[in-house]
């Protein structure tokens, strides 16, 4: 006789994926579903031997119902879902996602000992990215607030006084408004997909 935990993985649940009805077990992840399908959706951090991240935002697929997509590997299949992984709209989130991680990715593939059987390599020929497209963000600069002195040093005597440093504008460390790295690069990235 079955435990409840094996009656409940086989339970099939309908789901629709790019308008064909597919059965999946409950509990299941949109990206297993299509993978036991044979639907692809591009990935790069996932791997069956670690607990799913959603980090590379790679395998975004849309959701009815949801305002926004949804990262495949990390989403639950539910009862009744429509899932579409295919569409303009996610080809050219998927290619502007790549090209946020190609800014901070050297791009020498020729001399990487994983040459030919790397999976970003794949996908930058996939998605038809060339060197000139890493150019292509106008990242307008961001606005700082008001000048401000450094802490003081022992004794009262300011460092940023001796220094000249306070006429530097710029965001203080303990700003908890400061936009950083990842901020501007959101930014960049929904400016461009309007």
């Amino acid at each position: 006789m079955p435990s409840s935990l094996e009656r409940h993985n086989l339970r099939r649940i309908p789901v629709t994926i790019d308008g064909k009805t597919y059965l999946a077990r409950d509990g299941q992840t949109i990206l297993d579903v299509a993978r036991e399908n044979a639907i692809r959706i591009p990935t790069l951090c996932y791997t069956q031997a670690l607990k799913p991240l959603g980090a590379c935002r790679m395998c975004m697929v849309e959701v009815a119902g949801t305002p926004t997509p949804v990262t495949a590997c990390t989403a639950k299949a539910a009862d009744g879902m429509a899932i579409t992984t295919k569409s303009a709209f996610l080809e050219r989130l998927r290619r502007e996602t790549l090209k946020m991680i190609l800014l901070r990715h050297p791009l020498n593939c020729s001399a990487c000992e994983i040459n030919g059987a790397c999976d970003l390599q794949d996908l930058v020929h996939q998605y038809d990215i060339s060197h000139q497209d890493m150019h292509t963000y106008n990242v307008p600069p961001l606005a700082f607030g008001p000048l401000h002195p450094l802490r003081p040093l022992r004794g009262g005597v300011r460092r940023a006084e001796r220094s000249g440093l306070h006429q530097l504008p710029g965001p203080r460390r303990d700003d908890p408004y400061r936009a950083g790295d990842a901020d501007r690069d959101v930014q960049a990235r929904v400016h461009l997909l309007r």
